[in-house]
């Protein structure tokens, strides 16, 4: 069975994410169901495999899956109860010591939230009380007119802003955590959000097929039922979305699985370099030592000439740039490339046509063209050859 996994697409980064105890694991469980029954049913196991890996099933779910395609071996659950995933290893001590500090800040605003809606709820009855209490004496007329003397409540805090509350709340983590490694490793992470990560999904409200008032009595009766089921449906998914708690292991196992077998390092250079590769298009040209690219918007302002210096394709130049130049230890632009040639617009007048010092190791020089070119140049040919070559996928 494991062989035949291995011709599933993605199975080798799956493997790449257990440990070798793990891996034996589930050799040892795979290998017990012989050859599949059906063409397809290497793909389902593998599915399978895959969701319970991400956390979408557990290990009770994932066999009952498997025995559907395979009901020969029913002994597994203990087994696949052992393995267990364990992303901390994964993690450097200083990148699981700030997911812990973040799990901590949020299941402390989480409970607190909680405690507070409990006692808003006991304040409002008492608020829906005292008005209730007045309701007598709470008028009086001016001519022919009726006034409250107590006009409306303190607050009205209902059920769906406490929703919305909570929500945001479970969903600050989220992107607190993605951030975090988004900004300290400069890779490109989604937020996803929150009802993602916890399974949960808001039911959907029925909406009649015509206006109310022509629907028959029968047609009435159905469409009352379905939205006294929607109302329920509806409920509990507050009570689901409020009560439950994330875990920074679910936004960590996204993480990993986008590294598939990569390092976070790995990752961010391949980043830099599909950046790189997409933003030139081949339509760059290397002369001697230095590569002309044609990526940017140069235009006649009144009487002067600007050029735009903001684009993603010209800061993804400048990344790759600065980790070439760095011997890949910056990922990110150079601070002092970002403040000098990195802006909205540059004019004529500030000299920005004229060549410019990037006091690199490897770069030396860059200058930009009112015909829309920005060309670099390199402290040699050879230099200039290795990152087309590295960056640019230049051939030979």
């Amino acid at each position: 069975m494991l062989n035949l996994l291995n011709e599933c697409g993605d199975f080798e980064l799956l493997k790449a994410n257990l440990s070798t105890e793990q891996l034996c694991f589930i050799e040892e469980i795979l290998n017990n169901f012989g050859e599949c029954p059906e063409p397809d049913a290497c793909e389902s196991i593998y599915s399978l495999v895959m969701d319970w890996f991400i956390g979408n099933i557990d290990a009770e779910k994932l066999i009952e899956g498997i025995l559907r395609v395979d009901n020969t071996n029913v002994s597994l659950l203990d087994k696949f109860e052992l393995v267990k995933i364990q992303n901390n290893s994964r993690l450097s001590d200083e990148d699981a010591d700030f997911c812990m500090k973040q799990q901590a800040l949020y299941e402390k605003v989480h409970a607190h939230y909680l405690e507070m809606y409990v006692r808003l709820q006991a304040l409002q009855q008492f608020d829906e009380g005292f008005y209730e209490s007045v309701s007598v004496d709470n008028a009086y007329y001016s001519g022919r007119y009726k006034h409250k003397i107590y006009e409306k409540e303190f607050f009205k805090f209902d059920e769906d802003d406490f929703l919305k509350l909570i929500i945001k709340v479970h969903d600050i983590f989220v992107k607190q955590i993605n951030r975090y490694f988004r900004d300290k490793y400069r890779i490109s992470i989604e937020d996803k959000s929150a009802e993602t990560y916890l399974g949960i999904k808001k039911p959907k409200e029925p909406e009649p097929h015509y206006r109310y008032s022509r629907m028959t009595e029968e047609e009435k009766l159905a469409f009352k039922a379905k939205m006294q089921e929607y109302h329920a449906d509806y409920k509990q998914y507050v009570e689901n979305i409020t009560g439950s708690k994330l875990h920074y292991d679910c936004v960590v196992d996204d993480i990993f699985m986008l590294l598939g077998a990569f390092t976070f390092a790995e990752q961010a250079e391949k980043e830099i370099k599909d950046g790189a590769f997409n933003t030139a298009k081949r339509s760059y040209e290397v002369r001697s030592r230095k590569i002309a690219f044609g990526i940017l918007s140069s235009y006649k302002s009144y009487d002067t000439y600007e050029v735009s210096l903001n684009s993603e394709d010209y800061r993804s130049l400048l990344r790759a740039l600065s980790y070439f130049d760095s011997d890949k230890e910056h990922i990110k632009i150079y601070d002092n490339w970002t403040n000098r040639f990195v802006d909205y617009k540059k004019s004529e007048r500030d000299g920005i046509y004229d060549t410019h010092s990037a006091n690199g190791t490897k770069v030396t020089n860059f200058k930009f063209y009112k015909n829309g070119k920005f060309e670099v140049e390199f402290i040699n040919h050879r230099t200039a050859l290795e990152f087309a070559r590295e960056f640019l996928g230049q051939e030979g």
